[in-house]
C-alpha cells in the first residue's frame, strides 16, 4: 500500500482471513481488498458494497486498512464513522473480530495500529446527530457494482490511471 498510494491521500483496503485451526484467538490477514475509492489527506471513502470474489469467498472479513499522512494518537473521527457504518451496514462485519488498521508514515518509516470500535464508540460515530450531509460535485456512486482483479496494484502514476494525459501526448504528436 505504501508503493501505491496517491501522494499524502489516504488509500484504504477490505481485510480478509482466517484463524489458524489450533488457535481461533488468533486472525491471520490472507487478502488486502483495494474498491474503488476515492480520498484526500484525511479521510478514505470506500464502497457501501463489500467485494465478492472467489479468492477469499471462505475468509471471514477482519476490518479495513488506511494508509495516512501523519501518526495519530488515537482513533480519528473520519475512521470511527467509516467503521461504524459498515458494522451497520454489513451482518458479517462482527463487531468484536473486526479492527481498523492505520498505517502511517514517518520519517524513513512506517507505523501501524490496531483498533477495535468500543459499543460506545459505533453508538458515537453511526449517531446521526453528529454530522448532516452536503452538496459535492464529485461523482462517486457508492453503491455500484464493480469487478476484482487478484493482482498487485499499479502505482499511483501509472498510465492506466491517467489516460487522458497519454490520449494529450499523441495529440500533440500529431
Amino acid at each position: 500500500m505504501i508503493g501505491v498510494r496517491p501522494g499524502r491521500n489516504d488509500l484504504g483496503g477490505y481485510l480478509y482471513g482466517v484463524s489458524p485451526p489450533d488457535n481461533p484467538q488468533v486472525k491471520e490477514i490472507r487478502c488486502v481488498v483495494l474498491p474503488p475509492q476515492w480520498d484526500t489527506h484525511e479521510t478514505v471513502h470506500l464502497p457501501n458494497i463489500l467485494p465478492e470474489h472467489e479468492s477469499f469467498k471462505d475468509m471471514e472479513p477482519l476490518g479495513w486498512i488506511h494508509t495516512q499522512p501523519n501518526e495519530l494518537p488515537q482513533l480519528s473521527p473520519q475512521d470511527i464513522t467509516t467503521h461504524a457504518k459498515i458494522m451497520n451496514d454489513h451482518a458479517s462485519w462482527n463487531g468484536e473480530k473486526t479492527i481498523v488498521i492505520t498505517c502511517s508514515f514517518t520519517s524513513g518509516s512506517a507505523s501501524l495500529k490496531a483498533h477495535k470500535l468500543t459499543p460506545t464508540g459505533y453508538d458515537w460515530g453511526y449517531a446521526p446527530s453528529h454530522y448532516e450531509k452536503v452538496q459535492l460535485d464529485v461523482r462517486h456512486d457508492v453503491d455500484m457494482k464493480y469487478d476484482l482483479i487478484l493482482s498487485d496494484p499499479k502505482e499511483f502514476y501509472h498510465e492506466i490511471h491517467r489516460p487522458s494525459h497519454f490520449m494529450n501526448f499523441s495529440n500533440e504528436e500529431n
